[in-house]
C-alpha cells in the first residue's frame, strides 16, 4: 500500500511535465526480448547504489546467474523528487517478481554492463510481491477490476500467463459456466460477514485457515463432518486475504 500511495502522489507533478497517462498493469508493462527479463527472486542485500536479488526462477528472458544486481536508475530531474533508487522496490527477504531492463551502456557512474537497472515505475507496474505461493499487486487490467493493490493470483498461473503472453484468464470476474466440483467455495465480492464453502458429496475438508498477505493467520476453524461450512469474517479489516482449505488426506488448496 505504501508504494501505491507514493505512486499516486508522484503522478500529478510528472503529468505537468509531459502528456498524462494511466497506470499500466504488470501484464501491460512487460515487453520481453533478449535484453529484458522477468525474474522471481528474493532480495538478499541493499546498499546506496542498488540491491542484490537471489534468483529463484527466470520466468521469461535469458539469465543464467543465481544472483543478479539491480542498480539505481537515473532520477528524471537530477536526483530530485522522482526517486529512481531501488529503495522503493522492497525490503531484504521480500520475494518479488520484477521486470528488469539489462544495462547495455553506462549512463551512470554506478552502472555495470550486463547487470540490470531499476525499471521506471511512472505509469508502469514492474514489480509484484509473492507470499505463500500467491502473487499480489496490479497484475492485469480488466473492466471494473479491483483496486490495483488488491489483485492476487497463484504463482503457477501467473508464470504460465507470462510465458504464453496471455493474461486473459487470470481473473474471471463473472463465470456462469463453472464445472461441477466436489467442493465449491462461494465468495461474494466484496465479502461482508461470512465465507461459505459447500461440499457436494463428502465432508472431506477438515480445517479452514485465513491468512493476511503478510502471512499472519487471522482465522483457524475446524470443520469435520460439515457439508456446508460458514466462516465468520466480520471482525477482519477490509483488504485482501488468502483462504486455505485442508482436506482429510492432508492436501491443501488456497484461494
Amino acid at each position: 500500500m505504501k508504494n501505491a500511495i507514493l505512486l499516486a502522489l508522484l503522478i500529478l507533478p510528472f503529468e505537468l511535465l509531459c502528456c498524462s497517462f494511466d497506470t499500466k498493469s504488470f501484464c501491460k508493462t512487460i515487453d520481453i526480448d533478449i535484453e529484458n527479463i522477468v525474474v522471481y527472486g528474493t532480495i538478499i542485500s541493499k546498499d546506496d547504489d542498488g540491491l542484490d536479488l537471489e534468483v529463484i526462477e527466470v520466468i521469461s528472458g535469458e539469465e543464467s546467474k543465481s544472483q543478479i544486481r539491480i542498480w539505481d536508475g537515473k532520477d528524471f530531474d537530477c536526483n530530485g523528487i522522482f526517486d529512481m533508487s531501488t529503495n522503493l522496490i522492497g525490503n531484504i527477504n521480500d520475494s518479488i517478481i520484477i521486470f528488469l531492463p539489462r544495462i547495455l551502456q553506462v549512463d551512470n557512474p554506478w552502472d555495470v554492463i550486463g547487470d540490470y537497472s531499476r525499471p521506471s515505475p511512472y505509469g508502469w507496474t514492474p514489480t509484484l510481491y509473492v507470499r505463500g505461493g500467491m502473487v499480489s499487486g496490479y497484475i492485469s487490467h480488466f473492466p471494473y477490476s479491483p483496486p490495483i493493490d488488491e489483485q492476487a493470483v497463484a504463482y503457477k498461473k501467473l508464470k504460465e500467463a507470462i510465458q504464453t503472453n496471455d493474461c486473459a484468464d487470470l481473473f474471471i470476474l463473472n463465470s456462469t459456466n463453472e464445472p461441477e466440483v466436489q467442493n465449491k467455495i462461494t465468495l461474494q465480492n466484496p465479502i461482508s460477514s461470512t465465507v461459505f464453502i459447500h461440499q457436494a458429496h463428502a465432508a472431506n475438508i477438515v480445517a479452514v485457515n485465513i491468512y493476511s498477505l503478510s502471512g499472519k493467520k487471522m482465522v483457524a476453524q475446524r470443520t469435520e463432518d460439515q457439508l456446508q461450512i460458514a466462516i465468520a469474517v466480520e471482525h477482519l479489516q477490509s483488504g485482501l486475504y488468502i483462504l486455505q482449505t485442508i482436506k482429510s488426506d492432508n492436501t491443501q488448496e488456497t484461494v
